[in-house]
């Protein structure tokens, strides 16, 4: 996956946090215990990025 150009490996996304109905963003724990923040400009840019996570992951 890509945000802001910078390539994201939805497999290496252990959790998620996110509320999309509320906010425009989402963070992200990675494998390594690592974690970042991502905001969206957009809902719909946002679910679909949850959506990669979870398809990525099942």
């Amino acid at each position: 996956m890509k945000f802001d150009n910078k390539h994201i490996n939805a497999k290496k996304i252990t959790w998620y946090e996110a509320n999309p109905e509320h906010s425009n963003r989402v963070k992200i724990i990675f494998d390594n215990g690592l974690s970042q923040i991502l905001e969206f400009e957009k809902q719909d840019e946002l679910k679909a990025f949850i959506e990669s996570i979870d398809k990525a992951n099942s």
